[in-house]
């Protein structure tokens, strides 16, 4: 175990608090990649196919229930809309803005404690060294080492929190960039989304009585 040795005498009496900060950096890493993921893999295409669907048969029951089985934030936000429609577009628009703000909100959960990684860990990384430098200040040189080369190795080695401090805030801020850019970049197709079936729906306004038994949708536009 000698690498476990190196690690605490490199970090000193900070390696709790980094290694909480790391794990947790990680995990938040992990579950945001595969929520993103996830979500992103389940927009590809599917309000094309439920624009299809709509313009094809005409039926808002069917658009449903694809939605709920493809599932996905885009298939609840969709969902949501379809619902309201029967009242009219400018409900369905509605329905849809509140729901996409909800999937948005969902998306974006846990990415600000990224920031809070970063920052804790150049505190800590700070608190670290100068506890460090304290602790080493009060134990006495060899009479051979020079007093100005044993002062110097005794900064040296106090340095090593802050520096460990450093890579954890930047890996943090670098993965905060990073998923907020996804975030927004999902926000958008998400939002493409809706208004695409939202505009779909409004063309065969004027063909509502094709929806069958549900409620006919009004011709009154709205616009989008």
């Amino acid at each position: 175990m000698d690498w476990l040795d190196q690690v605490l005498r490199f970090t000193g009496a900070s390696f709790v608090p980094f290694f909480v900060l790391g794990a947790t950096l990680v995990a938040v890493c992990l579950e945001r990649a595969l929520a993103i993921g996830r979500a992103r893999r389940r927009l590809a295409g599917l309000a094309e196919r439920v624009s299809a669907l709509i313009a094809q048969t005409g039926e808002i029951d069917a658009a449903v229930s694809f939605c709920t089985a493809q599932g996905g934030a885009l298939g609840r936000v969709l969902c949501a809309g379809l619902l309201a429609a029967p009242r009219s577009l400018g409900a369905a628009r509605v329905a849809m803005d509140a729901a996409s703000g909800v999937e948005r909100a969902r998306l974006k959960r846990r990415i600000g404690l990224l920031r809070l990684i970063a920052v804790t860990g150049v505190l800590v990384g700070v608190l670290g060294a100068i506890i460090e430098f304290v602790s080493i200040s009060f134990h006495r040189c060899s009479e051979d080492i020079p007093h100005l080369a044993c002062l110097a190795l005794r900064w040296s080695e106090s340095f090593g929190p802050a520096a460990v401090g450093l890579v954890i805030s930047a890996l943090a801020l670098a993965a905060h960039r990073l998923f907020a850019t996804a975030h927004e970049r999902t926000s958008g197709e998400l939002d493409a989304g809706a208004t695409r079936v939202h505009r779909v729906l409004a063309e065969l306004a004027p063909y509502a009585r094709a929806y069958g038994a549900r409620v006919p949708i009004p011709t009154a536009s709205y616009r989008s």
